[in-house]
């Protein structure tokens, strides 16, 4: 009994700091929802009270949005939440934090699994400790159980599918568990786009790497392999059914191989040569050499310690700015571990775990590496697992294997202390200094703007609110819970722009249009826009007067309302 508590109680303290991290601040921090978590509550709302996305869609498998096309997954998974607890900040990213807590106890459950060749039960147990602790404490992870994001629901499935698949492979008694992993597989499909690369090629990986155990099971359980196979086969289908036009909307633009995306490059490049169809100017400059470039700028960007360990990345509400994916130390703990990992190579001596997580890691590179945003944090979560694996792998070997030595133990205790430092540092950059520091990568005004609106919405005639491209209508829709019934009597949309984006143009009163200063008109106008847009010599006529200034003491931008009398 004592052996058991002794056991649990490290297990039960690192999922509580996991939930502690999780939900601390949970729907304050970042400090406003962007326009996806928006567009994904209220889109869940819709479905909740009319069966039907924003654009009248029922059951939508696909999801229009802006025209970015979002996968339904985590959008179905709000919907019994909102029934719940209604339409708040904190429940559209709910179940992005509980499926982080499930990545941490799944990180160390999937460690046990892919060490069970190990003679040492207490080892191996400190190691799924390690894992789960190490990812606990993820930057990666705790700011995207932070965020309304489906790549965080995927990855929890991802593992949990993968765990049992491994279970399955390794007991003769649980290959029942077959069904159940093909199905979390499955789901993984319509979570998040990456996984429709990642999923597919790993499982390969999987069943390759154990290739005697999943020919026994095929083998001996024909009826549960039958059915594995056919559910994979069915969401298989439904996803070329159903997404194919989609994900073609979707990526276009954004992939390396797009020829067209190089044309004004090429261009300029040719255009130094006095004949830009000369021999020599088509070999300095042509599809493949710019696509050869890019691919090798892709790979140096996503395994940059910029990216993974100082910086993170450049696309705005996704990284946390000066923050890497990993805790800087982390890098020791993974060179020390691929340094045994490449011993064991050498010696002929690689386990199943060590090419499982490789290529775990490898894999989870596909989906940035093929798209021209390389360091980007939720196309390359898909490897948070391996990762974290490698990093807690390094200190389990400093902890155990090379522990005798005094001079290591000096410098596992350094290194540890550092990794709890990092941690405290971390928390008050993240709950504390970020929100302020960053508050230019969050529509901070948006809450406060639509009750600002509200109040004066029938006292004009127009409202005038431009930036249609970064869709401020959605946040309107939310914060007002406006009734979908309703909304296709009020809604404009702009024509399909050239990236397949669809935007709004108006919302009632409300315009999202550019605005034309000079306009004739007799209306009363309240203009809701940045003071910067503003030009100056509106300040001092008399035909506009200041309603309203919103400011923050740490944002760039003022807002203002600015109203234009008849």
């Amino acid at each position: 009994m004592k052996k058991n508590i002794f056991y649990f109680i490290p297990l039960l303290v690192i999922i509580l700091l996991a939930v502690s991290l999780r939900f601390y601040k949970l729907g304050n921090v970042p400090i406003e929802l962007n326009r996806d978590e928006a567009s994904l509550g209220y889109t869940a709302y819709s479905i909740l009270h009319t069966g039907a996305d924003e654009h009248g869609v029922k059951s939508p498998i696909n999801i229009e949005s802006f025209g970015d096309w979002k996968l339904p997954v985590y959008v179905y998974t709000l919907v019994p939440f909102i029934k719940i607890f209604g339409l708040e900040n904190w429940v559209i990213k709910l179940p992005s934090a509980l499926a982080g807590i499930g990545i941490v106890i799944l990180s160390g459950g999937l460690s046990w699994q892919l060490t069970t060749s190990w003679r040492n039960r207490n080892k191996r147990y400190l190691l799924s400790l390690f894992v789960s602790l190490m990812v606990a404490i993820s930057p990666w992870s705790i700011h995207m159980s932070h965020m309304a994001y489906e790549a965080n629901l995927a990855m929890m499935l991802m593992l949990g599918g993968v765990s049992l698949l491994l279970i399955t492979l390794q007991n003769k008694n649980k290959q029942f568990l077959l069904i159940p992993s093909a199905i979390l597989f499955g789901l993984t499909f319509f979570t998040y786009h990456s996984y429709q690369i990642f999923t597919p090629l790993f499982v390969l990986t999987i069943l390759f790497l154990y290739k005697k155990e999943t020919t026994q099971i095929l083998i001996k359980n024909k009826p549960i392999s039958l059915i594995s196979i056919l559910i994979a086969g069915l969401f298989s289908i439904s996803l070329v059914l159903t997404s194919y036009s989609a994900n073609k909307t979707k990526f276009s633009g954004l992939s390396i191989f797009d020829t067209k995306s190089y044309i004004t490059y090429m261009g300029e490049n040719r255009s130094y040569f006095e004949d830009r169809n000369s021999f020599l100017a088509k070999i300095h400059t042509n599809n493949f050499s710019l696509i050869l470039n890019q691919a090798q700028r892709n790979i140096a960007d996503i395994f940059s310690s910029k990216f993974l360990f100082f910086e993170g990345g450049t696309h705005g509400s996704h990284d946390i700015p000066g923050t890497g994916k990993m805790y800087p130390v982390a890098f020791i703990f993974i060179m020390i571990t691929l340094y045994q990992f490449l011993t064991a190579y050498h010696k002929k001596q690689l386990k199943n775990f060590h090419k499982v997580v490789l290529t775990w890691i490898g894999i989870a590179v596909i989906a940035p590496f093929i798209t021209f945003e390389a360091a980007h944090t939720i196309r390359f979560s898909p490897a948070l697992f391996g990762l974290e694996f490698l990093s807690a792998y390094g200190l389990f070997l400093l902890s155990t294997k090379l522990s005798k030595n005094i001079f290591i133990k000096i410098l596992t205790a350094g290194l540890i202390f550092i990794l709890f430092y990092s941690l405290v540092s971390f928390f008050a950059t993240y709950f504390i200094v970020s929100p302020k520091k960053d508050i230019n990568n969050h529509n901070w005004q948006m809450r406060r703007l639509v009750e600002l609106v509200n109040e004066r919405y029938d006292q004009y005639d127009k409202i005038s609110m431009p930036g249609s491209q970064w869709s401020p209508y959605i946040y309107f829709l939310y914060y007002n819970q406006t009734d979908p019934n309703t909304l296709n009597n009020n809604i404009e949309y702009l024509s399909v722009d050239h990236e397949g984006f669809k935007h709004v143009k108006s919302l009632g009163k409300i315009q999202f249009s550019l605005i034309d200063w000079e306009e004739k008109t007799d209306q009363s106008i309240l203009y809701v826009i940045k003071r910067s847009e503003v030009p100056g010599d509106k300040f001092q006529s008399k035909e506009y007067e200041l309603e309203y200034s919103l400011t923050n003491p740490y944002a760039k931008d003022e807002w203002v309302l600015l109203s234009r009398n008849k």
